[in-house]
C-alpha cells in the first residue's frame, strides 16, 4: 500500500465487499483528486468517472476570482495526480448535467457541493446509478449542514 494514501472508510468497506473484482466507480466531486488517487490505487477499478466543474457557486464577487484560482489550481492537481491512471473518464460538467454520461456504478461517492439543494438533488439523481448490492456513500455527513439535512430528509 501506498504510504501517501489515506484511505476512507467507505473505500474500505468497498474493498472488503468486493475483494478483487473489477468495479465501476463514480465520484460527484474531485477536486484537486486526492480521494480518487487513493480508491484508484486501493480498488480493482475498470472504469472511474470523476465529475467535477471546477465552477465557481458563490455570488459574492469580491471571492469569486480567488475562488476561481484555487479551482483551477485544484484542477490542475487533480490532472497531474491522475495522469497515469487510463481508466479515468473527467467529466467537467455539473452533476445533474452529467447523470446520463454515467454508467451504473458498483460504488458512487458524492462530496460535490455541500448545499442542501446540490445534495438532495445528487442523491436523488444518482441513488439510481448504483447497481443492486453496490455502495452509495458521500463525505461530510457531520461537518456540513447542507449535507446532513439532505441525508436526513430522504
Amino acid at each position: 500500500m501506498n504510504s501517501n494514501i489515506t484511505t476512507r472508510s467507505s473505500t474500505k468497506i468497498v474493498k472488503k465487499l468486493f475483494k478483487d473484482k473489477e468495479i465501476i466507480v463514480t465520484e460527484i466531486g474531485v477536486l484537486g483528486g486526492k480521494n480518487t488517487f487513493d480508491m484508484l490505487c486501493e480498488l480493482n477499478i475498470s472504469e472511474f468517472y470523476a465529475i467535477d466543474p471546477y465552477v465557481v457557486f458563490d455570488d459574492i464577487s469580491s471571492q469569486i476570482s480567488q475562488k476561481y484560482n484555487k479551482l483551477n489550481s485544484a484542477k490542475e492537481r487533480a490532472i497531474i495526480r491522475l495522469k497515469g491512471f487510463k481508466n479515468v473518464n473527467h467529466i467537467y460538467k455539473n452533476s445533474s448535467d452529467a447523470i446520463d454520461e454515467v454508467p451504473i456504478s458498483d460504488f458512487i461517492y458524492i462530496d460535490g457541493n455541500h448545499n442542501y439543494k446540490f445534495v438532495k438533488q445528487d442523491l436523488n439523481n444518482y441513488f439510481n446509478k448504483v447497481k443492486i448490492g453496490g455502495v452509495f456513500a458521500g463525505h461530510d455527513i457531520n461537518k456540513k449542514e447542507g449535507v446532513t439535512k439532505a441525508v436526513l430528509n430522504l
